[in-house]
């Protein structure tokens, strides 16, 4: 699974920083590139832009920041990536789930139903990266298994209510469907029983 996961990050960089992937239909922020055995989306959720505050970057010297031009923020995008292989579909990361969340229009004008998603691969649980789980307090992927890091998760069980709530709402809501991870653990690549 590692060597998959590492496969997938090489292509997305690819897709996202070269031309040689093709826009997926007439949507901006979405680039698909293919390999013989599997197609990867880049798809940017944020329809707008985002600027990250400057104390994410302490270790950053303010001259640098200033002489950059980014002393109002760091420009940032939520990405999400969408993996076609062999006849499964591979969401990693779900995005903001906001109003202007791009995902959900993504997958719509790729000819993809969110009850099509095989498997959701969470990189981590922030709300923009989980915030696309959910839609009307139901399972916006309602027959996705959901892996997450089982550290991740723990970290994310420990804190206060006033700080885990949307984590916690939304794990529940997948309930049995949801696969906890340790390091070294093999990942399936399709959904589970095909």
């Amino acid at each position: 699974m590692k060597n998959f996961i590492c496969a997938i990050a090489a292509i997305a960089s690819a897709a996202v920083i070269s031309s040689c992937g093709s826009n997926h239909s007439d949507i901006e922020g979405v680039k698909t590139i293919k390999t013989d055995d599997m197609e990867v989306t880049w798809i940017r959720d944020n329809a707008g832009p985002r600027l990250m505050e400057r104390s994410l970057f302490p270790d950053a010297p303010d001259s640098l920041i200033t002489a950059l031009g980014l002393d109002d923020g760091i420009p940032a995008s939520m990405s999400a990536f969408l993996v076609k292989k062999d006849g499964n579909l591979l969401l990693f990361d779900t995005g903001l789930g906001s109003t202007e969340s791009r995902l959900p229009t993504a997958l719509a004008a790729m000819g993809i139903s969110a009850d099509e998603v095989d498997c959701i691969f969470l990189t981590h649980l922030h709300g923009d990266h989980i915030g696309g789980m959910l839609k009307d307090g139901k399972a916006a992927f309602p027959n996705a298994e959901v892996y997450v890091s089982k550290t991740e998760y723990d970290g994310w069980a420990e804190m206060p209510a006033d700080k885990n709530g949307q984590v916690m709402e939304t794990m529940d809501i997948y309930g049995n469907r949801l696969h906890l991870f340790s390091e070294n653990d093999s990942l399936p690549v399709q959904k589970q029983g095909s």
